[in-house]
């Protein structure tokens, strides 16, 4: 009662006899199946960066950065919408030491977009809201 129907479920698996009865399997008919949640994947990722974009904290650079890191780890690879919402984080920075590093963090994101873009990844082709962002956040780091 106690635990939700989704969270573990019993199968029992039955197989026709030669006379037509169902008959147990007896090594299924204890298995549970248990539901996992499924891997993340460009949505989960790209929405949780957009997240940090538009949070009232304006020190989630890095962290944006590093989830990006992380998605490519995953296997997960980033679109123009990923990579435009962290150059947002890097554009948005306050603190001194993210505004510091959001210049040239910028450029970097903006070449290996290009770079990707030339090897024929056209899910990464920087568009006019890219190079916006990346020029904000450049303007941003020298006030």
């Amino acid at each position: 009662e106690g635990k939700p129907a989704a969270a573990t479920t019993t199968t029992r698996l039955t197989r026709k006899s030669s006379k037509g009865k169902d008959v147990v399997n007896p090594k299924s008919s204890t298995d549970k199946a248990t539901t996992t949640a499924p891997p993340p994947n460009i949505i989960t990722y790209t929405s949780f960066i957009a997240g940090l974009a538009r949070s009232r904290d304006r020190s989630l650079a890095r962290k944006a950065d590093a989830t990006l890191v992380r998605m490519e780890r995953a296997g997960v690879t980033p679109d123009v919408v990923a990579y435009t919402s962290v150059l947002n984080c890097w554009a948005k920075a306050n603190n001194r030491r993210e505004r510091e590093l959001a210049a040239a963090r910028s450029l970097r994101i903006l070449d290996e977009m290009e770079k990707r873009f030339a090897r024929g990844d056209y899910q990464v082709k920087p568009s006019l809201i890219s190079y916006a962002t990346a020029i904000r956040a450049i303007g941003n780091s020298m006030d």
